[in-house]
């Protein structure tokens, strides 16, 4: 009775290992390939990360979400990750080798090139690639670049006039170098991923190193390689051929052979995926400088996880503070004798800082500490901190302090500020009778006014009587500045011809005592320790003007450089100085001054003479 049931367990078990070995084997054929086409620092420690997701047939596997990555950091992980999808365009190369293996014809006389030639032309002309603006494209031969960064328009008039040379020589090796080259470039727009179509026939001499050199520059480049291999039926079996498929298989392209058919059937779906990346956001927690590592985990459904490692460098240093414009000093006083110490005013003192980061990379402050003789006495643990408020209620007796401030960033890094010194003198209110002096104070000072005054009044009624009268009717001038001559260390010897004076001239034309001129040089100013005649008024320099005596006899006048300006006659007077006439009118600032000569010129006469003309003609008239 149990023979029928063996057939049936061994059934199930043959079931069983078929389900695992189809698993198994969709596995296989689904792996994951990933390109990172850029890994930004700028905003560090904000970090983003543009990586390309495709499947073993090299096409876009759309619709991942942050649960779908994973990613460690100098091998801590990273639970912040943000996933974001999007359309950038893509940068595609393509690169034909033009060597003999295009030159074979068929019974029509037409050769591999003209058929390949004619696949890309209507790979171009296809509304997903002629259409589309965004994506940067590049034609190579074996012959050179035929367009390089360019439309698909540009390389369809390109590809259509060129005539190969099939060059014997021609290298695939170089020609892939070449093309990778070209998409070191800094792309069009930040993250965009690069192809690379490489069109050729069965090639030779691509040894284990030079395939890895490729493999290396194409993930520097973050470009995927579509190899198509162009050949006969039997060419697929080949070593090259194997080797074009390890190349496409470690740079997330696809191998294919070429069939003039069906031309290059399906490609443009797969250049066309690679136009959206995933941007990957995360907030770093390295501190130090130098090298950190990434790896960068991606699972799909139905498919392995996929690892892709990378490396970044930045530069990291600890956040820098400073005081704003701090005190120096601060009295605590007042006038009220029933205040406490405590209470004194003031009772708080504002002190502003400034943090800067001098790597470049501004990130969150999470703590600052401020200091007082080394204690900390305040703590902020929430923005803003770039200001505290000092306690002064805590200081009632006078000392000096020692303040500083230190502070520390989202990453840990922290640094203090440069000590403070802080002179808090405390002034106690007086209290019995010393709180009388204030009120005492006040009277004392009312009466000394009140004295000041009656004799001030007493002075001016006896100078009043003392005083002259003058050349002006016996009225005194009014509104004349204070002028004086300085003393000379020789006094004026006797008897000494004085040439001219100045005469003191108020805004009502009244003339003061006159200031004689004597020597061959006299400065005018306020200050009594360079002029020779001071001038006591506040729009008047130090040593404002300067009258040098002529050899003719008359005087030269120039200004000193003064701020309010020397004028003659209400002009003012020229950088090289004016020579003064009798009777002219000089400003100092405010100040008003007559220039006379001791001895004026004769009065000029106004003499009408008849021309000599005019006197013939009146007397052939008479």
């Amino acid at each position: 009775m149990n023979r029928p049931e063996r057939p049936i367990a061994r059934l199930a078990v043959l079931v069983l290992l078929a389900a695992g070995a189809l698993q198994s084997g969709a596995q296989a054929q689904t792996p994951i390939t990933l390109g990172v086409s850029s890994t930004s620092v700028e905003a560090f420690p904000a970090m983003s990360i543009s990586v390309t997701v495709a499947d073993g047939e090299g096409q876009r596997i759309p619709g991942l979400s942050s649960g779908n990555f994973s990613l460690f950091e100098d091998g801590s992980a990273r639970p912040d990750l943000s996933v974001s999808e999007t359309e950038v365009g893509s940068r595609q190369l393509f690169a034909i080798l033009t060597g003999r293996g295009l030159r074979i014809r068929d019974s029509q006389g037409r050769t591999r090139f003209d058929f390949v030639r004619q696949a890309l032309l209507d790979l171009w002309a296809g509304p997903d690639v002629a259409e589309y603006g965004s994506d940067d494209l590049t034609l190579l031969t074996s012959d050179g670049p035929l367009a390089v960064h360019a439309s698909a328009s540009t390389l369809r008039s390109a590809l259509t006039t060129h005539q190969p040379t099939f060059a014997e020589e021609a290298s695939g090796y170089d020609l892939l170098i070449l093309a990778l080259d070209y998409n070191a470039d800094a792309p069009p727009k930040d993250g965009m991923p690069g192809s690379l179509v490489f069109i050729a026939p069965p090639i030779e001499g691509l040894t284990d190193v030079l395939m890895g050199n490729v493999v290396a520059r194409a993930k520097q480049t973050a470009t995927a390689i579509y190899p198509i291999l162009v050949g006969p039926p039997e060419a697929i079996d080949t070593p090259g051929a194997d080797q074009l498929r390890q190349l496409a298989a470690q740079t997330g392209g696809a191998f294919d052979v070429f069939d003039p058919g069906r031309g290059l059937e399906g490609l443009a779906d797969k250049l066309t995926g690679r136009r959206f990346i995933y941007t990957v956001r995360y907030s770093s927690q390295a501190n130090a400088s130098g090298i950190h590592k990434i790896e960068l985990h991606v699972e799909a459904p139905g498919a392995a996880a996929a690892v892709q490692e990378l490396t970044y460098q930045v530069v990291i240093l600890p956040p820098q503070v400073i005081f704003i414009q701090p005190p120096s000093q601060i009295v605590r006083e007042a006038d009220d004798p029933s205040l406490a110490l405590e209470q004194l005013h003031p009772t708080s003192q504002a002190l502003q800082i400034l943090i800067n980061f001098p790597d470049g990379h501004p990130r969150p402050i999470t703590l600052a500490t401020l200091f007082v003789d080394g204690q900390p006495i305040s703590a902020l643990d929430a923005p803003p901190f770039d200001h505290f408020t000092l306690d002064l209620t805590r200081f009632v007796e006078s000392a000096s302090h020692t303040l500083r401030v230190e502070v520390q960033d989202s990453l840990g890094l922290s640094s203090t500020s440069e000590p403070m010194r802080l002179e808090i003198e405390v002034r106690p209110p007086a209290r019995g009778l010393a709180a009388l002096r204030p009120a005492l104070g006040s009277i004392v000072a009312a009466l000394a006014v009140l004295v000041l005054g009656v004799v001030l009044a007493v002075s001016l009624m006896s100078a009043g009587r003392r005083q002259a009268p003058s050349g002006q009717g016996g009225k005194r001038a009014t509104g004349l500045p204070a002028t004086r001559r300085r003393a000379s260390m020789q006094g004026r010897q006797a008897g000494a011809a004085v040439e001219g004076v100045l005469i003191p001239v108020d805004s009502r034309g009244q003339e003061g005592k006159p200031l004689p001129l004597t020597g061959i040089d006299v400065v005018l100013g306020r200050d009594a320790s360079l002029a020779g005649i001071v001038l006591d008024d506040p729009s008047v320099s130090g040593m404002h003007a300067r009258m040098i005596r002529l050899a003719g006899g008359g005087y030269l006048l120039r200004d000193q450089g003064s701020v309010a300006g020397t004028w003659i006659n209400f002009r003012p007077v020229p950088n090289d100085g004016a020579q003064l006439a009798h009777e002219d009118l000089i400003h100092l600032g405010r100040v008003g001054l007559r220039f006379r000569l001791a001895s004026p010129p004769p009065p000029r006469e106004i003499r009408v003479r008849p021309l000599d003309g005019e006197a013939a003609t009146q007397g052939s008239e008479s």
